[in-house]
């Protein structure tokens, strides 16, 4: 889906050239990507940091309407 909105042309998802790989295009800038983020780790990334913030503030308002 990525690669169709960078990529295709004129909004036709049929056409258009993928000119790179999603893997490529996440490389960060200094390696020779397009430093785009990683959806899938960034999105384990803060559901790992919203599960620490329950565990070390159990009386906070997230925690408690959970």
């Amino acid at each position: 889906m990525f690669n169709t909105f960078w990529w295709s042309t004129k909004g036709d998802a049929s056409h258009g050239i993928n000119w790179l790989k999603w893997d490529k295009l996440t490389i960060s800038k200094g390696g020779g990507g397009m430093g785009f983020r990683d959806l899938k780790a960034f999105n384990m990334s803060l559901l790992g940091k919203q599960g620490w913030a329950l565990i070390n503030n159990p009386n906070g308002l997230v925690s408690r309407m959970l």
